[in-house]
């Protein structure tokens, strides 16, 4: 994994700091004991002399004669530079010896911690990345899981998933945890407790795994995440409760992914998110508003999809300056009169329903819920400065406001409604419909394999075989598949 081997390059708390800067001293040390080692060499053995002319080099009767001082005839020089060697060698030897059981012992341990962590997890082929860690007397049972992903692509039964609750929780008791990726798995009601444990969390991706409640210490305990990613399933229960300060302490937090939970009924505030760069908030049916957001000054991506309760759009015009896409669709506020001045536009899919008054009466104006009611909703209304920056996204039509993209709240109330299973978990069946016509058995999101009614995934597919991918005989054989 390229961003868990990355992030052991990086600085994340004083004891890196310590390990990166005595290696580096000890480096000065060794590289400056080198020199001082080269220049006394240079000083014992100097380069002899270069002779200056070829007439020096012929002529035998010029010689050169090195003066040479008297010595003291009772003390050689090798009877003073002898003590002072066998100290140095004594010395060195001592050292040597040190480094040599030092090094070995690491050798030693390091094999032993090997060992001791693969049998621990030995058990849990979805830790795909562990610690290998061994403490004298300590408990060997214990898988000091580091990234935990455990996929499922292509369920075949939807229905009954694998509940991972208990290995969840069992491998964040250690509190090593740094990611979890789990697609199309269970997990039972809320998060499990032993997460609190994981203070150095900070990659989470739940992908139709039916949790339904984030605890109130996750805020706390999740103080280091970086990447939250939260996207349910259309037919399932999903997120019905979020912590209103959920955000407050991630400070490191740079990617927020929120889609499919349809019994949500609010969002926690991003204020005080100084490093989030990409937000995305998808068919939360139960969503009337956008939490505040306050100053997000690394702010680049503003997504916002299949909200059918949203009447208005956050104050978008302070992230003018890193603000690199505002993508808008089938969201009332495209239509409400949030973008023309109070003026709603019921002709718009998203803007469908019920004519009748606000309040019940027969007075008033007769729009539907979704519309902005002036004056009593004139606080809704953006400001010319939002306005006018809104106006450059919206140049994009497949990014903002798109009629065709748009669908009624009312119609996709009654098409929550499940059709028989003709897919049966098997990709690229062919499938029918008497209202969408022919399509192929095929999981867009990664969830359940059922009949999607699209042209271009079914060319995809024959492009696919017709470019000599494997495919089944039986079941592809209407998309062009042969033996």
């Amino acid at each position: 994994m390229f961003s868990t081997d990355f992030e052991s390059l990086l600085v994340y708390s004083e004891w890196d700091v310590f390990l990166k800067l005595s290696f580096s001293l000890l480096a000065c040390i060794r590289w400056n004991k080198i020199t001082h080692l080269l220049l006394q060499r240079e000083h014992k053995n100097p380069k002899p002399q270069e002779k200056s002319t070829e007439r020096e080099q012929k002529s035998p009767t010029k010689r050169n004669y090195d003066a040479v001082a008297p010595l003291d005839a009772g003390k050689s020089p090798r009877d003073t530079e002898q003590p002072r060697c066998y100290l140095s060698t004594r010395l060195r030897t001592l050292v040597g010896l040190c480094f040599l059981i030092y090094g070995v012992g690491c050798l030693v341990y390091s094999g032993i911690s090997i060992k001791v962590s693969q049998s621990s997890c030995l058990r849990y082929p979805t830790c795909v990345q562990f610690a290998y860690r061994w403490l004298p007397g300590g408990s060997t049972d214990i898988c000091e899981c580091l990234a935990y992903v455990d996929r499922d692509l292509a369920p075949a039964d939807a229905e009954n998933l694998t509940d991972i609750t208990d290995t969840l929780a069992f491998l964040a008791s250690a509190g090593k945890l740094q990611t979890i990726q789990l697609v199309n798995r269970r997990i039972n009601g809320s998060l499990p407790d032993e997460l609190q444990n994981c203070q150095s969390l900070r990659n989470v991706v739940l992908i139709h795994t039916g949790v339904e409640v984030f605890p109130a210490w996750v805020s706390a305990s999740f103080s280091k995440l970086e990447y939250l990613h939260v996207e349910g399933e259309s037919t399932d229960t999903n997120l019905v409760e979020l912590p209103s300060d959920l955000f407050t302490s991630m400070a490191n937090l740079h990617t927020i992914h929120l889609s499919y939970h349809a019994n949500l009924p609010s969002l926690p505030s991003m204020t005080g998110l100084k490093t989030l760069e990409s937000v995305y908030f998808g068919f939360l049916d139960s969503i009337k508003a956008i939490p505040s957001t306050g100053d997000l000054p690394e702010i680049q991506v503003v997504a916002l999809e299949g909200l059918p309760l949203v009447r208005s759009l956050p104050n978008v015009a302070q992230y003018e300056s890193t603000l690199e896409m505002v993508f808008v669709q089938d969201v009332p506020a495209c239509c409400s009169g949030f973008l023309s001045d109070g003026d709603c536009n019921t002709t718009f899919p998203s803007c469908c329903g019920e004519f009748g008054s606000k309040n019940g009466s027969d007075t008033g104006s007769v729009l539907p819920p979704t519309c902005i009611i002036l004056p009593d909703e004139e606080s809704l209304l953006p400001t010319n400065t939002t306005l006018s920056l809104l106006s450059q996204f919206a140049a994009n039509v497949s990014n903002f406001c798109e009629a065709e993209q748009a669908t009624c709240p009312n119609t996709i109330k009654s098409n929550k409604r499940r059709e028989k299973d003709i897919c049966q978990g098997v990709l690229y069946r062919e499938c029918s419909s008497l209202s969408e016509g022919p399509g192929m058995c095929f999981n867009e999101d990664m969830g359940r394999v059922q009949c999607t009614y699209s042209q271009s995934i079914i060319d995809m597919r024959k492009a696919e075989i017709a470019a000599g991918c494997s495919c089944d005989e039986v079941e592809e054989q209407w998309l062009g598949c042969t033996a």
